[in-house]
């Protein structure tokens, strides 16, 4: 299987790793992977036998690797700002804004094709189609078809809907579908079909408005069209007409893609969350939902039971003190914190009192020292922390009474549990009720910036 992952928009964080299945997508067993700093974006392309290849940050910074046995043997190719890969009978062909480049399996060598006409990249049949759907061009977009030593210039046929195209290859069979500039939903599409490898095109049909066209692929059933905010779309006719197969729809630009391993054997994933993943091995007539190795759950709210928490002091100004209250996520897994730490009763040292409570009010506000930056989502990974400013005041009516908080009670957001957490804060109130302040969380161990 492979596909394009964009992993940071999961949860905040880079990839899990790779997994590999051998009962046709049933189960999923972790592969063996180096530390190679696993970045938020990645392709995976599957090799012949046992050899996989990554492209780990694809674009400006892109580097490609070539994986054996399972992920036991990893080889780091001398190539850099790589875009785009694909492969065809066991070799991997790469795509930069410069070149179009061929890798073989067997060792480190990459050869230059040609000049890349783009950063998309399709193969069937032993040639590989390099083209620029995306690009707007008064011409339509360029087209490079390779097939081994040799290479043809084409185009594809999408004059006025150039903003964002698929192509479904089968030999020299070609299904493009051209879409234009996309709004509420919608994209007006154009499907052609070429008989000639790309020399030339015939305009067959409108396909469905809905969602935005991004990757194609054919298997035995038809050929296959799917995108962003679209269902898997399919021809049985050669782009004469078109069919819904019924799932949800992908989130967002871009969140579907759809592929083929042989013409039986396919999968497509609906959605940038990665957790619909759907198999065929009949080319496509039926579909089933298959439990996606790279499947998370959103984040959930972070519990009280599962933060640590300390308040760290900052010093005092002009009879305020600044403390910052650190939450950190002790879990296994991430959650979420939105809005105010949840602060409750007081204790400790109250002047003329030998009550160790301390009737306090808290307000959700802006501080002396650091502005409330209000209500924001924080995602906290494993071991990751979020922060807010904690003030009181120590000269309210002229500091007549004035109490040291010992430790006070704190829960997160939206949590009815919370927790003494000792401190040591000096402060007074109208009332003999002190005034602690506190700001929105914001991410990381240092509270708002200072004003």
């Amino acid at each position: 299987m492979a596909g394009r992952w964009n992993c940071a928009r999961q949860v905040g964080r880079g990839c899990a790793g790779l997994f590999h299945s051998t009962d046709g997508g049933r189960t999923w067993r972790r592969m063996a992977t180096p530390a190679i700093g696993w970045p938020g974006d990645v392709i995976v392309a599957a090799g012949r036998g046992d050899v996989t290849w990554l492209l780990a940050h694809p674009g400006r910074n892109g580097i490609v690797y070539r994986i054996r046995d399972r992920g036991g043997h990893w080889t780091k190719l001398p190539l850099t700002h790589v875009g785009a890969i694909v492969t065809s009978r066991g070799h991997a062909y790469l795509a930069d804004r410069a070149g179009l480049y061929v890798a073989s399996a067997a060792s480190r060598v990459v050869t230059r094709v040609g000049p890349s006409t783009g950063p998309s990249l399709v193969a069937a049949a032993g040639r590989v189609y390099n083209f620029a759907a995306g690009f707007r061009d008064s011409s339509g977009s360029a087209l490079t078809v390779v097939a081994g030593a040799r290479e043809w210039r084409r185009h594809l046929p999408c004059r006025g809907y150039t903003w964002s195209g698929a192509l479904a290859a089968a030999s020299d069979d070609l299904t493009a579908v051209c879409g234009g500039e996309p709004g509420m939903g919608q994209q007006l599409k154009i499907a052609y079909r070429s008989t000639d490898d790309g020399r030339t095109w015939r305009r067959q049909s409108v396909p469905p408005s809905v969602g935005y066209i991004g990757d194609g692929a054919v298997g035995a059933a038809g050929a296959f069209f799917t995108g962003g905010r679209m269902p898997l779309l399919v021809t049985a006719d050669h782009a004469r007409h078109w069919r819904w197969i019924v799932m949800r729809p992908a989130d967002g630009a871009g969140g579907g893609q759809v592929g083929f391993a042989g013409p039986r054997y396919g999968w497509t994933v609906q959605g940038d969350y990665l957790t619909r993943l759907y198999l065929t091995d009949d080319g496509g007539a039926h579909w089933r939902r298959s439990h996606s190795p790279f499947a998370f759950r959103r984040p959930e709210p972070c519990r009280t039971s599962t933060l640590s928490m300390r308040v760290v002091p900052k010093g005092a100004a002009m009879s305020q003190t600044l403390s910052i209250l650190v939450l950190t996520n002790r879990g296994r897994t991430p959650c979420t914190l939105t809005g105010y730490p949840r602060i409750g009763s007081a204790a400790g040292d109250r002047a003329g009192s030998r009550s160790r409570a301390i009737p306090i009010t808290v307000r959700d506000s802006d501080t002396f020292f650091r502005p409330d930056p209000g209500p924001r989502r924080i995602v906290l990974r494993a071991g990751a922390s979020a922060s807010a400013a904690l003030e009181t005041v120590t000269a309210y009516s002229g500091g007549k009474y004035l109490d040291e908080i010992r430790s006070i009670q704190v829960g997160a957001p939206n949590d009815g549990v919370s927790r003494a957490v000792r401190c040591r804060l000096p402060a007074t109130g109208p009332h003999r009720r002190d005034l602690v302040e506190v700001t929105a969380l914001v991410a990381g161990d240092d509270g708002p910036p200072d004003r």
